[in-house]
């Protein structure tokens, strides 16, 4: 019943993180023998997504920083406020992907319900901008445009590495994540 059911996951899980490791550890080998010149550290990655929530209510749920790791415990550890000036955010994020965990000073500038641009200041990171636009289709439902300025040092490469495909499905699981808050929060379902 539901113990084999577990197991299942759990064994899946297993398997996964396994390969997962397997691929990090041959990618930093493979990257590791490139010259310089040669290591993908740099790319650009536009994102396209439709979400069935309001663009305004979204928009402030994502700008809301300090709530990051209760609408995605998964990733972020805790998000510190450094400075709040105006539209302007400074933060300092530990997160953690794929068992990789960093600490990083972020900065968040925000265009009230049309844009917010993530800069990461530091780490292997450092210079990678994000940049997600909220466009509104009707009241309920929104056009979410992202391009990511990729600047990736050190364990990082290989997320230089992934197909586009992967950052889709990334980009789209955290957007659901939102969506489910916004709806929950403000009793929209």
């Amino acid at each position: 019943g539901i113990q084999l059911k577990e197991l299942k996951i759990m064994q899946t899980k297993h398997k996964f993180l396994l390969s997962f490791y397997v691929i990090i550890f041959c990618s930093l080998v493979i990257i590791a023998t490139f010259p310089d010149e040669l290591r993908p550290t740099e790319r650009t990655i536009e994102l396209n997504s439709v979400v069935s929530a309001n663009k305004i209510l979204l928009f402030n749920q994502i700008s809301d920083v300090e709530k990051y790791p209760m609408v995605l415990p998964d990733t972020f550890i805790s998000v510190d406020i450094l400075d709040k000036t105006n539209n302007s955010i400074k933060t300092l994020e530990t997160a953690k992907e794929m068992g990789i965990e960093q600490t990083l000073q972020i900065q968040h500038d925000l265009i009230p319900t049309d844009s917010h641009e993530i800069t990461i200041l530091n780490g292997d990171a450092k210079g990678t901008k994000i940049i997600i636009w909220f466009y509104e289709i009707d009241e309920n439902t929104t056009r979410i445009s992202a391009k990511l300025d990729l600047h990736l040092e050190g364990l990082l490469i290989p997320f230089g590495l992934l197909p586009e495909s992967n950052f889709q499905h990334a980009f789209d699981t955290i957007l659901d994540r939102f969506v489910e808050y916004v709806n929950i929060n403000y009793d929209l379902q």
